[in-house]
């Protein structure tokens, strides 16, 4: 991935050789980070269907497993997949909910599964962000970035308090 990027025909080839053997043991953990990088591969292409149909495994994959830290991707993947899909309801609603779930101490880059390098909390902000601005003539003012931003910061100070 590193010298041919995320949607090179040999990254496809080793994350569907993984999801193959992966049916053979099931919906497990292990398959979520098969899953994510099969998403970022369809994402990346333009293959949003595709994309889509990954979303739906990794949401009901990360709801098999209360309180993982792999419910936030997979909100992110979703709210991302629907926002391309122009699905812009539901793509504000897995947005928010990536950020209002998002715990530093829980879901930091350094803890972050799947995602390396990248601040789950911060990208799901800043892909919220992208989201609004794009339909901003669409949506409601209830829905504006310092609304929501606003209420990130009561959460965060009461989680100080």
């Amino acid at each position: 991935m590193a010298t041919q990027g995320f949607a090179a025909p040999e990254v496809e080839r080793v994350y569907t050789r993984a999801r193959e053997l992966s049916h053979t043991i099931g919906d497990l953990p292990q398959t979520f980070p098969v899953l994510l990088g099969l998403w970022r591969l369809y994402i990346v292409r333009g293959e949003y269907a595709a994309a889509g149909k990954v979303t739906e495994k990794l949401q009901r994959l990360s709801e098999c497993m209360p309180g993982s830290q792999q419910f936030l991707p997979a909100q992110q993947a979703l709210g991302l997949t629907a926002f391309r899909l122009g699905a812009f309801a539901d793509a504000r609603a897995h947005l928010e909910r990536a950020v209002d779930m998002y715990d530093p101490g829980i879901h930091g880059p350094e803890n972050a599964q799947g995602v390396i390098g990248q601040d789950p909390g911060v990208a799901s902000l800043a892909f919220l962000a992208w989201m609004l601005w794009r339909v901003r003539s669409r949506i409601p003012t209830v829905w504006s970035l310092p609304c929501i931003l606003e209420r990130r910061s009561i959460a965060f100070d009461e989680k100080e308090h």
